[in-house]
């Protein structure tokens, strides 16, 4: 009897390794495939886009290269405080996980029309309100290409009109 009793807790015992050594196995697994493998992956195969906006396009491209990201330019857009040639807009986000060799696509800055207004400093009223008109169709323009609104147009007119009212005014009545 002891001998068949031995023989039951050894095969018992071999049961209870083979259960544990199954469950560790599974564990394992479980985990490298969740938790492992993901990282690794990430950390061959993905990557965080960087943050170009406000560089110029050159630097932009360079740190895309770094990070092996492709680049498109798919537009310009006229802004006031940045230079010609600089990053406005990028697709995707800064800090986005992407995988690499994916394509960013980035809106550039080019030059807002300059429009040259007449000097009046040196001018006299007189040469003033004949330079009024030039002075007007500048100012259409500028709300006719969007870099000021129409509303904005129409208050400069008023507002340069008022002021060589006022000036004739106070020359005519004061007079030198």
């Amino acid at each position: 009897m002891k001998n068949n009793n031995s023989q039951l807790s050894r095969g018992l015992s071999v049961l209870i390794v083979l259960f544990i050594s199954l469950i560790v196995s599974f564990l394992v697994s479980y985990f490298s495939y969740f938790y492992v493998f993901p990282e690794i992956e990430k950390k061959y195969l993905y990557t965080r886009t960087p943050d170009v906006k406000k560089m110029p396009i050159s630097d932009a491209i360079e740190l895309l290269n770094r990070y092996s990201l492709k680049y498109d330019i798919i537009g310009e857009e006229e802004i006031d405080n940045l230079p010609s040639g600089y990053v406005v807009f990028q697709q995707p986000l800064p800090k986005s996980l992407i995988k690499k060799n994916s394509i960013v696509s980035l809106v550039i800055s080019k030059e807002s029309p300059l429009i040259k207004v007449p000097d009046l400093k040196s001018k006299t009223v007189e040469e003033a309100k004949k330079i009024l008109p030039q002075v007007y169709k500048l100012i259409d323009k500028a709300a006719k290409v969007g870099v000021i609104k129409k509303n904005t147009a129409a208050r400069k007119k008023s507002k340069i009109a008022k002021l060589i009212f006022q000036i004739s005014a106070t020359r005519s009545s004061n007079p030198v």
